[in-house]
């Protein structure tokens, strides 16, 4: 088989996070651990981070990301198995930012975030550094305590080590300055968010996304197919208010059930709440929340003879029956991946400071932001990728061959596959079909290896990138996206092409005619971009043959260049 040059970029640039295990789903394993004297811990219970106005201060949030985008390396403490409201870990420690209060037993709860004591240095400049940026005085500057001595069966849920969040708030609603005002209030860095279109998450740098109220027909078919390639991959989703039903009700959402939700809208009480999933990231909060505060859509159940899938499960309803609900997450990718969640969270918008029920549903999204995912960690915000985020695949190739592009793809088990339509884009956003393929195991009801293969031309688009991806139905109308491949469209159709590949000792490349008698250059170099050698002469012969047999398995690119033109040919050694 062969691989595309794109495909090696993307598997030198996927960067992965620790194994998740089921660390965002319900049940969570514990992972105990010792915090060491010395160790900072940035609380997060009302008690211990009060702002001027006596509330709950949301800048902790803000002072967290600061330090991670300064590559700070930070833990988030969730106990397993606790009740809403309950204490993460005890111990005995002194505030000693903003200012200084003496040792005392302290118990922190609601998820605190804690920096041992071989990472504190330059820690505290940091601290003083995001207070002055954001002119904070008194109270309103977040406070961090510093262990007297060493806290035991400390539950470590996530090591943000290298997390640095990237978010996108959605605009195709209109409504962006709703989740733009929580980040605001919370002081997160504006580096760290942008406002952005759904079908830009597919091909830009970002490692959530967020879409305050949206009515559908804000919510076109493309957004929601880019919202799920980007949490199957790996990024968080939060949808509010309206926007929840015009992402869940459709036939290519329904991230969290099979049929969809209808709103219900109840007055539900404060009191009258259960929170089943407090020992979850999104929980993490003290106090009070609301799922009756207000907007179109404040909270909501099932259709009729529907259920949950995608690991769905609830994080406040009502405490009558489990309906309504007003906050909810599913989880797209496996398990043991980071991220891969979609958060709903109903009412239109939080916008008070001072009333416990509207900040713990900005501490809500805020949690969702600091989710660890296993997507973007490697690139800045808003950045364009080189390719496309990729799906599931199976042996799913598109080379150039003249004229064609040529796809390529195996099936060894998709009997309910009845046809493969062919996509392509030429900007990595908006798709289109270009083709259809009928699947062997619809006529043959095989579960056997199928190959397949399609072409078309591309004269038409010389030198610009395409963007292909395949979308395999059934006749029950269920489908699944491929990977997205991306071919670069050579400038001249007499093809250069490098055989065999995989080669073992002897490699042999082709050339055009019309290079013949042409000085040429040939390059071969790994992928750290180490040059192994260097040859310099003319065409004589459409054949060029190369010995590489003392060189190292793996990976390998050869760059050609003739006449002004220029090839790269990637190269897998055996």
């Amino acid at each position: 088989m062969k691989t595309t040059v794109q495909l090696l970029l993307y598997i030198s640039v996927t960067l992965l996070v620790q194994s998740q295990s089921t660390k965002d789903l319900p049940s969570p394993a514990a992972n105990l651990q010792t915090l060491a004297t010395g160790s900072y811990v940035i609380p997060m219970g009302n008690t211990l981070q009060l702002n001027a106005s006596g509330y709950f201060n949301l800048r902790s949030y803000g002072l967290v990301i600061h330090l991670l985008n300064n590559n700070v390396k930070i833990k988030w403490v969730i106990k397993a198995g606790k009740l809403k409201d309950g204490i993460d870990f005890s111990g005995t420690a002194e505030k000693i930012l903003p200012s200084f209060t003496s040792a005392a037993a302290c118990n922190f709860i609601a998820g605190p975030f804690v920096i041992a004591p071989a990472d504190t240095t330059g820690v505290a400049a940091l601290v003083q550094s995001f207070y002055t940026s954001n002119s904070l005085s008194g109270n309103d500057r977040p406070a961090v305590y510093k262990l007297t001595a060493a806290a035991t069966d400390v539950d470590v849920r996530y090591d943000l080590t290298g997390f640095i969040p990237k978010v996108a708030i959605l605009n195709d609603g209109g409504n962006a300055a709703i989740h733009a005002g929580y980040l605001q209030k919370a002081a997160v860095p504006t580096a760290n968010y942008q406002v952005a279109m759904a079908t830009d998450l597919i091909s830009k740098c970002y490692t959530f996304a967020s879409e305050p109220h949206a009515d559908v027909t804000a919510i076109g078919s493309s957004k929601i197919d880019a919202v799920r390639t980007f949490v199957t991959y790996g990024g968080n989703f939060l949808a509010q208010c309206e926007a929840v039903l015009s992402y869940e009700n459709r036939s290519n959402g329904y991230f969290q059930t099979t049929t969809g939700l209808v709103k219900e809208n109840a007055a539900i009480t404060t009191s009258s709440l259960a929170y089943p999933n407090a020992d979850l990231s999104f929980s993490q909060f003290q106090g009070d929340f609301s799922i009756s505060q207000g907007g179109s859509v404040r909270n909501w159940q099932l259709v009729a003879f529907g259920s949950y899938k995608n690991n769905a499960h609830n994080h406040a309803n009502n405490t009558t029956g489990s309906i309504p609900v007003g906050a909810s997450v599913s989880k797209l990718n496996p398990s043991g991946n980071a991220g891969g969640l979609v958060f709903y969270v109903g009412n239109h918008d939080f916008s008070s400071a001072t009333s416990y029920p509207s900040v713990n549903g900005i501490r809500m999204y805020m949690n969702a932001v600091l989710t660890p995912v296993s997507l973007n960690l490697d690139c800045s915000i808003g950045s364009t990728r080189m390719y496309v985020l990729p799906l599931k695949a199976e042996k799913f190739t598109v080379s150039q061959k003249g004229g064609y592009a040529e796809l390529s793809w195996v099936s060894y088990d998709l009997s309910s596959a009845t046809r493969y339509k062919i996509e392509v884009s030429n900007n990595g956003s908006i798709f289109h079909q270009t083709g259809l393929v009928s699947s062997d195991t619809a006529v043959t009801n095989s579960s056997a290896k199928m190959v397949y293969t399609f072409r078309e031309p591309i004269r038409a688009a010389k030198g610009s990138l395409l963007y292909y991806r395949l979308r395999s139905e059934d006749n029950n109308g269920h489908s699944e996206y491929s990977q997205v491949r991306v071919l670069k469209v050579a400038g001249n159709f007499d093809f250069v092409n490098v055989f065999p590949n995989p080669v073992a000792s002897q490699l042999e490349i082709s050339l055009p005619v019309n290079w013949m008698g042409k000085p040429i250059v040939y390059e071969l170099v790994d992928l750290n971009g180490k040059k192994l050698f260097r040859f310099e002469g003319s065409v004589n012969s459409r054949i060029q043959q190369f010995n590489i047999r003392n060189i190292g398995k793996g990976y390998y690119m050869m760059h050609i260049s003739c006449a002004g033109e220029q090839v790269n040919k990637s190269i897998l050694k055996n």
